[in-house]
């Protein structure tokens, strides 16, 4: 499991190792909709576009070719309270990780509290 740094910049364009291989990525903020968008390319061109950044699922998910060459990314909420990005949380509490091919990814950390099961 890796992390890759983000900021609540927003645009964001950077490239990375994952797996031995380069990536780039672009990080964008839709200022009308409060929404986070990842593309992501290597050296052939555009693997993702314009994909939303939500957190509970492998941001790869659509093609299973890429998440099996690539891995996956997912995006956790560290707060517990499982809240997609935000144009003020992103790279403090909702965090980009990458997982290699195979490697096994944990449950999101949930606070002890989130879940406040009352019987009235």
């Amino acid at each position: 499991m890796t992390e890759i740094p983000l900021t609540t910049d927003a645009e964001q364009i950077f490239e990375t190792d994952l797996n031995g291989e380069r990536y780039f990525f672009t990080v964008r903020l839709n200022y009308g909709m409060s929404l986070w968008t990842l593309d992501m390319a290597d050296e052939n061109g555009l693997l993702i576009a314009g994909a939303p950044m939500v957190t509970g699922k492998n941001m790869l998910y659509n093609d299973r070719t890429l998440t099996r060459r690539i891995g996956e990314l997912w995006l956790f909420d560290t707060s517990g309270l499982g809240e997609s990005p935000t144009p003020e949380n992103l790279g403090s509490d909702v965090l980009l990780y990458y997982f290699e091919p195979g490697e096994s990814v944990p449950l999101p950390p949930v606070q002890e509290d989130y879940y406040d099961f009352r019987i009235f």
